[in-house]
């Protein structure tokens, strides 16, 4: 792999006495796109939380463009560009679809804020669309859709993703999975947990493969997709 942008080593992540992680390391090439997978329980929204800021990892260095990172606040890590969309997606239900948006750039100018606005208008009409609607009554997809949205305000230059397929109808989850790809391919690195292992090692480049708080297999994505025990033991979960 090329060198990473981001580099997690030896990560521990307890909940009281409840050891969530135990020993996790991974990299995260610039520009590609990759994916933890495993069972429910497997550690993986616990790394992510831990990566952007939202839980202090009890051991483990995070290093984020070089910069050891593992005690930064999530807003330090956002302004210095790595976002996370999380699990369950946590938009503001009684504020408007803009007035989330507006959120997402919190720590820019109005105007860079305001362009990157317009910007996401034009790659999400139905936001555009649906502006003025208070953002609890949009549909599952739309509310994924506004998540990512109001990422991408905050230009990330790494963009963590945390279940984006759960609870969305088939169709809709073909719709996240484009948009995940292009927003790949404009250039930002994406790291993508998902319980839909088969899906997620499709779109990614390489992929690592979580047990009981710990990576179980690791390679490239197409070579998991391959790998007979892989697919025995989490390729059913989608």
């Amino acid at each position: 792999m090329s060198d990473p942008i981001l580099s997690v080593t030896g990560l521990q992540v307890n909940y009281g006495r409840v050891e969530a992680v135990r020993d996790v390391s991974f990299e995260v090439p610039v520009g590609s796109l990759v994916t933890l997978v495993g069972a429910n329980g497997a550690g993986k929204t616990s790394v992510l939380n831990a990566v952007s800021g939202l839980l202090r990892p009890r051991q483990g260095v995070i290093t984020f463009e070089g910069t050891d990172v593992t005690k930064w606040p999530a807003h330090r890590l956002v302004k210095a560009g790595l976002v996370q969309v999380p699990e369950g997606r946590e938009i503001l239900g009684t504020l408007t679809v803009a007035e989330n948006l507006t959120l997402g750039g919190w720590h820019r100018s109005n105007s860079a804020m305001h362009a990157k606005v317009a910007e996401v208008y034009e790659r999400f009409p139905v936001l555009f669309e649906r502006r003025k609607l208070h953002a609890g009554a949009l549909s599952g997809g739309e509310q994924q859709m506004l998540a990512i949205a109001r990422a991408l305000i905050a230009e990330p230059k790494i963009l963590l993703l945390d279940e984006p397929s759960m609870g969305l109808a088939p169709k809709i989850v073909d719709e996240v999975f484009r948009v995940i790809e292009e927003i790949r391919q404009t250039g930002t690195t994406v790291v993508l947990v998902e319980q839909n292992a088969r899906r997620a090692l499709a779109a990614a480049d390489y992929g690592y493969v979580l047990e009981t708080g710990e990576v179980s297999h690791s390679g490239p994505a197409h070579e998991l997709l391959a790998d007979e025990k892989v697919i025995e033991a989490y390729l059913g979960l989608d």
